[in-house]
């Protein structure tokens, strides 16, 4: 039987997902911006950077339980994931903060959505179990 992924490697794994997600998300936003001709002061490199962030740490702990309750984690995590992205862009689509708003902030849902469902179940269980027991002490030697 296969081992759980961890709450530990999962998280890590999250966390390696979000500062990549986090690039690809800036950078997204750098090319929309620029080819749209429209800047909204809430996507920065610090909101974006921290969204994906704090969304990737959360699809950790979420898939680090879905590895524990399903024998298909990765494709429960990938449905959960991209209707979570998809009803955030939803939302954002009916109400945006500003006109144009959706137009820029939807796509970056669908970049950092993607690369935490691929990199969190492909980095999760290939980082190394720390070992967990206890070593033991050398036998005694025996008396002559």
């Amino acid at each position: 039987m296969k081992e759980p992924v961890s709450v530990g490697r999962a998280v890590l794994a999250s966390v390696i997902a979000g500062w990549v997600g986090a690039v690809l998300a800036n950078v997204t936003a750098i090319i929309l911006s620029r080819q749209m001709g429209q800047n909204f002061e809430q996507l920065n490199w610090f909101s974006i950077s921290r969204a994906s962030m704090i969304s990737c740490v959360m699809a950790g702990f979420v898939y680090s339980a879905l590895a524990r309750w399903t024998r298909r984690p990765a494709i429960w995590f990938a449905a959960l994931g991209l209707g979570v992205a998809a009803g955030d862009s939803v939302m954002f689509a009916l109400h945006p903060p500003e006109a144009g708003f959706d137009r820029i902030a939807n796509p970056l849902h669908f970049v950092v959505a993607i690369s935490a469902l691929v990199l969190i179940p492909a980095l999760a269980p290939a980082f190394p179990q720390p070992n967990t027991g206890r070593a033991m002490p050398p036998p005694v030697p025996e008396k002559a």
